[in-house]
């Protein structure tokens, strides 16, 4: 039973992307930018590599993820439905989880739509496919960290352009207090802080084709934690 209405949870927010222009122009917008930026530069630096695409991807996430997640929790409190979810006999950790398992899916989708960038480099020259299969890879345990951040923040809102915003903004933070130029301008004491709490480094090492099990470990228990929270907020 517990599986079934699991599922159903699912099933109930892949519907709802489906039949909602906001996931289409979502997805819609970020291939067109993520291959607009890749190429537009592809030609000019002459190397078969994905290395400018995923640190594209890294900033173009910044509005996709938001965009996602945004009406997870917040369009079932303004429809008053969020209620009569919880009324099933499932737990709130099953209903996040749920959604979060609907809206990956999403993502997994809008990273597939991305293939034919890899293939037109095998084709055009010789990748190393260590650097993509961990690109993807990154990309994907990015996607379910920021996420779960959607998820939480849209929890805590009834408002989707909130919880938009306010994802964008902490994803925005996490992400430039990992870049050189704030980490230069950081007291030596406090820059590794910095340096680990931000998705970024831990990012950029899975993209070269480093896997390092603390960068995996890094993103599941982020995102695990953020899942846990989200829970607890609806049980509040």
């Amino acid at each position: 039973m517990m599986k079934r209405s699991l599922i159903a949870i699912v099933k109930k927010e892949l519907a709802f992307f489906l039949y909602s222009p906001t996931a289409y122009v979502a997805v819609g917008l970020f291939l067109i930018l993520v291959n607009w930026l890749f190429f537009q530069n592809f030609f000019l630096v002459n190397q078969a590599e994905m290395r400018d695409f995923f640190q594209n991807l890294v900033v173009v996430y910044l509005f996709l993820i938001p965009a996602l997640s945004m009406a997870s929790f917040a369009e079932e409190k303004r429809a008053k439905t969020l209620e009569v979810l919880l009324t099933l006999p499932l737990t709130s950790g099953r209903v996040v989880l749920g959604k979060f398992v609907g809206s990956f899916l999403i993502l997994i989708l809008a990273l597939v739509l991305t293939g034919s960038v890899p293939f037109t480099l095998a084709a055009l020259g010789h990748p190393e496919p260590g650097p993509i299969v961990g690109g993807y890879l990154a990309s994907l345990l990015l996607g379910a960290l920021y996420l779960s951040l959607g998820l939480f923040v849209s929890a805590l809102s009834d408002n989707q352009i909130v919880s938009f915003s306010l994802t964008a903004v902490i994803g925005f933070l996490l992400y430039v207090t990992g870049t050189s130029f704030f980490l230069d301008r950081t007291p030596d004491v406090i820059a590794p802080l910095f340096r680990f709490v931000s998705f970024l480094t831990h990012f950029q090492n899975m993209a070269k084709g480093i896997i390092d099990l603390r960068d995996v470990v890094y993103f599941v228990s982020f995102t695990g934690v953020l899942l846990y929270l989200t829970g607890k907020r609806l049980n509040n």
